[in-house]
């Protein structure tokens, strides 16, 4: 399950960049050649473009415009990489044509096979336009109104695999937070004479084998770490590493595996099972600020871009993050111990920056008194700018970390339930 879990993981980093770089047939082309030039306009992805020669304004994948007056407008297409078919092109007298376009990424430039539609030449060499506008302008209300209706900054393919990867992800966390631990038993003298009988043996275990469990159960204490509570002064044996826990785990494995049913061994046997069982219980580490910060992006996100899927996006990004952010205990204990008592991390970070920012009071002696009525002559003037830029930088910094919550959840994942 980890294995598939990381390649959904890498397949959503892939699925993301490759979406944020499907721009290849979209923008302004240029086509200039001796006295005839020609102004391209392109979005091969969805139908974008106004036909300016349909009265009713549709919408096309493209246009091409030429000096001589000729124009022509791009109904079907089929894009495969830097290849463009281009299945049915429209001149003005409803001509139909099929074209081809070539993308070169190392000039950024297009060639247009023609197949000599109109006698235009057979190959044209588009340029890209210093001067983009294919995004909408305001003098076009009805492309904007169909843009925000129908189209979405994301690819299907990244919706499709961001939402396999959220279902992946949280999943597979509410597995891990609900699954019993091997070692939560209660284990008696009871318990194992039982399982001694069950397995044809003598009741009561000999002499050897509760030498055995002791020697085994002291080997697995010399594994664990003593925690010192400063406050109280206690100690405590605790794990902090994940292989602790699997060397721990196989000596208490081999020590129940003996069954032995002296009183002290078998108590001495509870207590460790009960330091491992606890040390993977799952708490919740993450920060509930960070997770409102997120809901408040994604509203915004929602409203400004208008796009329903994207705030469902982040809306299971949060539900991810939540889960995510359930460590095992000895991880977080793990951050304790090498933390020396000061807060550190996301909250820590700004709860510094907050803490060393200072009100500073300047006082001026004046000539002249400045208080009629007390005839006293010192000014007092007091500097904000310290607390203004640290409250800016705190809500900068949430702003950032809401946007980002889905790469956020994601090395949380990766950290509390892959990594560990």
């Amino acid at each position: 399950m980890k294995r598939i879990t990381i390649l959904l993981f890498l397949c959503f980093m892939g699925i993301t960049m490759t979406s944020a770089q499907q721009n290849t047939f979209k923008g302004t082309w240029l086509y200039e050649q001796e006295e005839k030039n020609g102004t391209i306009q392109l979005d091969l992805y969805q139908k974008s473009i106004e036909n300016g020669f349909d009265m009713d304004g549709a919408l096309c994948y493209g246009t091409f415009a030429f000096s001589d007056g000729s124009y022509y407008s791009i109904e079907e297409v089929e894009v495969k990489g830097n290849n463009a078919s281009l299945q049915k092109v429209l001149d003005t007298e409803m001509g139909e044509f099929k074209m081809q376009m070539t993308y070169n990424p190392d000039n950024k430039s297009i060639e247009l096979n023609t197949n000599g539609a109109n006698s235009l030449p057979d190959k044209l060499l588009l340029r890209k336009s210093d001067i983009q506008n294919l995004e909408t302008s305001a003098e076009s209300p009805t492309i904007n109104e169909f843009d925000n209706e129908a189209s979405s900054p994301i690819s299907w393919t990244g919706i499709v695999g961001a939402v396999i990867l959220i279902m992946a992800m949280a999943g597979y966390s509410l597995f891990i937070i609900n699954k019993k631990n091997e070692f939560d038993q209660v284990y008696t003298t009871e318990y194992f004479s039982t399982v001694r009988r069950s397995n044809g043996k003598n009741p009561q275990s000999t002499p050897a084998e509760n030498a055995q469990a002791t020697g085994l159960l002291e080997k697995l204490r010399q594994e664990l770490t003593i925690f010192q509570n400063h406050p109280s002064g206690a100690s405590y044996l605790i794990l902090l590493k994940k292989r602790q826990y699997k060397k721990c785990a196989d000596y208490l494995r081999q020590a129940i595996e003996v069954a032995p049913t002296n009183p002290e061994a078998v108590h001495n046997l509870q207590q460790y099972a009960h330091i491992l069982t606890n040390s993977q219980r799952r708490l919740f580490d993450g920060s509930y600020s960070v997770m409102i910060a997120a809901g408040i992006a994604t509203l915004l996100v929602g409203y400004l871009m208008s796009d329903l899927l994207i705030a469902i996006l982040f809306a299971g990004a949060i539900a991810v993050y939540y889960l995510a952010s359930f460590a095992p205990q000895y991880l977080i204990l793990n951050k304790i111990a090498n933390s020396s008592h000061v807060s550190t991390g996301f909250l820590g970070t700004l709860a510094k920056i907050v803490g060393n920012a200072k009100v500073i009071t300047y006082i001026f002696d004046t000539q002249d008194p400045i208080d009629t009525i007390t005839g006293d002559n010192k000014y007092r003037y007091d500097d904000y700018s310290q607390v203004q830029a640290s409250v800016f930088i705190v809500i900068w910094a949430y702003l950032v970390a809401g946007i980002g919550i889905m790469y956020i959840a994601c090395w949380r994942f990766f950290r509390n339930f892959i990594m560990h």
